[in-house]
């Protein structure tokens, strides 16, 4: 059965889940992504939402630095 506790995941699990960057289909996915993310944390920033627009951009850099990298630590 499910068993949460062993489920690992990380900050970037609820925007790629267990997505890796090995294929161009992936890396591809994630910089449009990203592209997406960085217009929500824009509407965040103009409605005075700085602390998610500034939570949003941590993981936006990210999923930048995985998909530069080839890797997923």
């Amino acid at each position: 059965g499910y068993r949460p506790q062993e489920v690992s995941t990380d900050a970037l699990y609820p925007y790629i889940g267990k997505l890796d960057v090995k294929t161009a289909d992936n890396r591809e996915y994630m910089r449009r992504l990203a592209a997406n993310l960085e217009k929500k944390a824009r509407g965040f920033r103009i409605s005075g939402k700085n602390e998610d627009a500034d939570a949003l951009n941590a993981i936006i850099g990210k999923i930048k630095e995985i998909t530069e990298k080839g890797e997923r630590q």
